[in-house]
């Protein structure tokens, strides 16, 4: 049997020990704190996600040259050398297939914005040329528009015979610089 002298002993040492043990509340972790979205890194995320979708889908028609630029905006060049007439700014019949896959291409990506920047050979005067290249770039945007693509993403300009891509000193040349480009650009 235990002694009472042996127990009591160890009894003390017990709870002198308990004593030294204090119970404090556990804190509870602090929440981390709320991380809210960047709609600025959420809008360049879908433009950039958009963007390469719109370039997978557009390098799909052999009429279209896409050309990704240094500052990330993407050049669409349509490669026909009837887009327009001399002097007019009526669509040739054989763009509009070439348009509706450029619609289609980009009608549902939202974040993407579209500037259609006409252009005209050296006939003519340079004012002419600006005038014309100009309402080109409207003629391909109202067209755009039609096809599905909304009106607030869309703007046009006119560079005349400024950003020759061919010879003007031929008539394949200037039917060559007689052209619509896109520049595709995040949507603001």
């Amino acid at each position: 049997m235990l002694s009472l002298a042996k127990i009591l002993p160890a009894l003390a040492l017990s709870l002198v020990l308990s004593a030294c043990v204090t119970t404090q509340p556990v804190a509870e972790p602090e929440p981390a704190p709320e991380v809210k979205p960047d709609p600025a890194a959420e809008a360049m995320a879908q433009w950039q996600l958009e963007r390469l979708e719109a370039i997978e889908a557009l390098r799909r028609d052999p009429h279209l040259s896409v050309t990704e630029l240094g500052n990330k905006d993407v050049l669409v060049q349509i490669r026909s050398a009837q887009t327009f007439r001399t002097a007019t700014v009526k669509l040739n019949d054989k763009l509009l297939p070439v348009l509706e896959h450029i619609a289609a291409s980009l009608a549902p990506r939202k974040a993407l914005a579209l500037l259609v920047i006409g252009h005209t050979d050296n006939l003519g005067s340079p004012e002419r040329n600006i005038n014309l290249s100009t309402e080109r770039a409207k003629a391909v945007s109202e067209a755009l528009i039609a096809l599905g693509i909304e009106e607030s993403r869309v703007a046009f300009e006119g560079h005349g015979e400024a950003e020759p891509i061919a010879p003007n000193d031929s008539r394949e040349g200037r039917a060559v610089n007689r052209r619509v480009d896109i520049l595709i650009r995040p949507a603001l």
